[in-house]
C-alpha cells in the first residue's frame, strides 16, 4: 500500500496529539487521513493484479546489439543505449579481440556476414543482430587503381581464415600510393575489397629556344605540350619564349610527351624540328627540350628598308 501502515500511523499520532496536549491549554480540532490498506490482508486473492506502469513519452528509444554464433551463442556482450527516436544509426561488427566472450587464439577465425549494419530508431523492438561464422575461408580482392579508379595492374584474388588482414602497396613506377598499408576487417557475406589508390608522381620540364637574333630580342615563339600516354593524354599546354631562353614546365606528371613548336607565329625562323618527344622522367635535370632556330626569312615584304611613294596621273599613253 501507499504510505505507513495503519498501526505506525496510529502510535505516531497518539504522540504527537499528547504533546501538543501538554503545551495548548485550549481545545484543538485534529483530522487523521489513512493512506494504506487495512490489515489483516487475508482477502488478497479476490484481487487481480494491475498495471502500475506510468508511460511518459521522452522521445528516447533504446536500442540493443547482439554478437551470435547461430542464434544463440553469445560472442560478445550486448551493448544497449538509448538515442532519439528516428535517428538513422550505424554500428559497426565487433571483430578479434572486440569479441570478448571468445577465447584469444579464436577471435580472429570468427567472420561476421556483415561488417556493419544501420537502422532507424523505432519507438520499441530496436536490435541488430550481427551473426558470425567461424573457420571458414573468404575471399578478398586487392586493387590497384588511379584517381579515376582505372586499374594500373590486375586486380588480385587472395584466400584466407582471418578475420582481420593486412596488405602493403605494389610499387608501380611513376606512382605514389595514397596508402603504404591498409587493415581490412573481412566478412563473409560481403564483397570484401582492398584498394589501393595512386597518384602520379610528379616532376620538371624545360623547353629551351636557341638561334633568335639580337635583333628580335622580343620574338615570340609558341610551343604546345601535349601526353601521348593513355593516363596523361589530357594533358595539352600552350607556352610561349621571347628570344633565345627558357621556360620549365612544373608538376607534369611522369611520362611521355610531344613537344610542337607552332612556327606560324614565329615564321621568319624555322626550327631544326617542329616536333620533338621526349620521355619526362623524375630527374629534372634531364627533362630539357631544346629548339634551335634559323632565321629564314629575313626581308620584311618586299625586303627595302624603306621606299619612296611617287602620287601622279597616268594615262594610257603615259604619264602627264
Amino acid at each position: 500500500g501507499l504510505g505507513l501502515s495503519d498501526k505506525s500511523f496510529f502510535r505516531q499520532s497518539v504522540e504527537k496529539i499528547e504533546k501538543i496536549k501538554e503545551t495548548n491549554d485550549s481545545p484543538f480540532y485534529g483530522l487523521l487521513i489513512m493512506l494504506s490498506n487495512h490489515t489483516p490482508f487475508d482477502d488478497v486473492d479476490l484481487m487481480e493484479e494491475f498495471d502500475t506502469t506510468i508511460s511518459v513519452d521522452t522521445g528516447y528509444s533504446t536500442i540493443t546489439r547482439d554478437y551470435l554464433e547461430g542464434t544463440t551463442t553469445k560472442l560478445a556482450d550486448d551493448k544497449t543505449n538509448a538515442a532519439l527516436i528516428g535517428t538513422n544509426i550505424t554500428e559497426k561488427a565487433k571483430i578479434g579481440t572486440e569479441l570478448n566472450l571468445v577465447s584469444g587464439v579464436e577471435q580472429n577465425n570468427y567472420f561476421p556476414e556483415n561488417t556493419s549494419t544501420s537502422i532507424v530508431l523505432d519507438t520499441d523492438n530496436n536490435e541488430i543482430i550481427f551473426y558470425y561464422k567461424k573457420g571458414v575461408k573468404v575471399d578478398y580482392t586487392v586493387k590497384y587503381v588511379d584517381a579515376q579508379g582505372n586499374n594500373l595492374l590486375d586486380p588480385v584474388t587472395k584466400t584466407t581464415n582471418y578475420s582481420i588482414i593486412t596488405e602493403t602497396y605494389v610499387q608501380i613506377p611513376g606512382y605514389s600510393p595514397r596508402q603504404y598499408q591498409i587493415t581490412k576487417e573481412l566478412s563473409f557475406g560481403e564483397s570484401n575489397e582492398i584498394v589501393f589508390v595512386y597518384d602520379p608522381l610528379c616532376t620538371e620540364l624545360t623547353i629551351k629556344k636557341t638561334g633568335a637574333y639580337d635583333i628580335d630580342v622580343n620574338q615570340t615563339f609558341i610551343f604546345t605540350l601535349k601526353g601521348t600516354d593513355t593516363d596523361n593524354s589530357d594533358i595539352e599546354l600552350t607556352v610561349t619564349i621571347h628570344g633565345n631562353s627558357k621556360i620549365t614546365i612544373t608538376d607534369l606528371p611522369l611520362g611521355n610527351y610531344k613537344v610542337i613548336e607552332q612556327t606560324g607565329w614565329s615564321w621568319r625562323y624555322t626550327p631544326d624540328e617542329t616536333v620533338k618527344d621526349i620521355e619526362v622522367g623524375l630527374d629534372a635535370t634531364k627533362n630539357v627540350v631544346t629548339f634551335t632556330n634559323t632565321r629564314t626569312e629575313s626581308k620584311w615584304l618586299d625586303g627595302d628598308n624603306f621606299i619612296i611613294n611617287l602620287f601622279g596621273l597616268k594615262t594610257l599613253g603615259g604619264e602627264l
